[in-house]
């Protein structure tokens, strides 16, 4: 199961000590497991969250009593999400220098992203339309990332905006929609 070598099927262990190797075997798993395309190891922060998925799968087991109480191996599995490297960060003139280089749809991106928090791909799928400019909202309903043979899809989420946000927002909506610059953000 998992694919984890002496964690062959862990619903059926009876003891502590197959419960203590699944643990160690499940410890190990994650530490071998390597991005797809460039053999580099996933980071700590999604090893961490696949190790919740497995703490909830195994919490789902016991909840339809398809594992004993208490009989989680997961639960003891250690995985740090730390991260395993300082993020580079941009000194003030060097994002002046960057906004100054940006095109004024780039900067409209960037604003939204600085402003809102919104993930790559939710500001990629946004359009004009997601935007509410009477309730300072943007609904977010489309995601623009690359799947291998799966449609990719989400709840629909609201964010609020404030009225600065807002304003920059309308202002470039109008500049693309009078030089018609980008026809299918409508």
């Amino acid at each position: 199961m998992l694919g984890i070598d002496g964690c062959n099927n862990p619903l059926n262990r009876a003891s502590t000590l197959n419960s203590q190797r699944c643990t160690v075997a499940v410890e190990v798993w994650l530490r071998q497991l390597r991005r797809k395309n460039s053999q580099r190891p996933l980071d700590n922060g999604t090893k961490a969250k696949i190790r919740n998925i497995l703490s909830v799968f195994f919490n789902h087991a016991i909840r339809y009593e398809w594992l004993e109480q208490g009989r989680t191996p997961i639960k003891l599995v250690r995985q740090s999400a730390q991260r395993m490297k300082t993020p580079e960060v941009l000194e003030p003139v060097e994002i002046q220098i960057f906004w100054t280089n940006l095109s004024p749809l780039f900067r409209l991106m960037v604003l939204l992203d600085a402003t809102t928090g919104l993930r790559r791909s939710e500001l990629l799928g946004l359009k004009w339309c997601d935007i509410d400019f009477s309730n300072f909202t943007i609904n977010i309903s489309r995601l623009r990332c690359q799947t291998v043979n799966r449609p990719a899809f989400r709840m629909t989420k609201t964010l609020s905006i404030n009225k600065h946000t807002a304003c920059s927002l309308l202002s470039g909506m109008r500049y693309y929609h009078s030089d018609q610059h980008f026809d299918n953000l409508t």
